[in-house]
């Protein structure tokens, strides 16, 4: 028997979809909503991102459970564009990160551990235009999935550049 100190909070689980039933075949990505996404409040962020030139870092954190995760993290993350993170977890060394740098983000929480949001997360200096959040149910486990799916725009462009967050 298998226990942990997480739990899926129930606006995740009544909105996570599952193999095989009506609402899996349809369109899933529902629109950012508070019972999705913890975000940054609103902040003046660069405007566009640049398309000569766009730094990319994709870490999964672990939960913040390796020694010295954000020191390295934070270390790493200078003068990217895009932080896409797996297994964020929200707790006040990463939120006092994030605001100290102004960044836009979103996180697609997936868990609470500890009464602290857990999940995918995506962080940029840019705001997105759009965010979205798709979550499936993980066929062996039954554990949600969470997926957020992202839109920045591109300087001296109409198109957007689609960032997907998948865990």
């Amino acid at each position: 028997v298998a226990t942990a100190c997480a739990t899926v909070p129930r606006a995740v689980s009544n909105r996570t979809l599952r193999i095989g039933t009506p609402d899996a075949r349809g369109s899933a990505c529902h629109p950012v909503a508070p019972d999705h996404v913890v975000s940054s409040v609103e902040a003046s962020h660069t405007e566009f991102l640049d398309p000569a030139k766009i730094n990319l870092l994709i870490w999964n954190t672990h939960k913040g459970q390796e020694a010295g995760w954000l020191e390295e993290f934070e270390r790493l993350s200078v003068d990217q564009d895009l932080l896409v993170l797996q297994e964020a977890y929200l707790k006040d060394g990463l939120r006092d990160f994030l605001s100290s740098r102004t960044f836009a983000w979103d996180l697609a929480t997936t868990f609470m551990r500890y009464r602290v949001e857990t999940g995918v997360m995506t962080v940029s200096p840019v705001t997105p235009t759009s965010a979205c959040v798709q979550r499936t149910m993980e066929p062996l486990l039954s554990l949600p999935k969470s997926t957020l799916i992202s839109r920045y725009p591109i300087q001296g462009s109409d198109e957007t550049l689609l960032v997907g967050n998948i865990h």
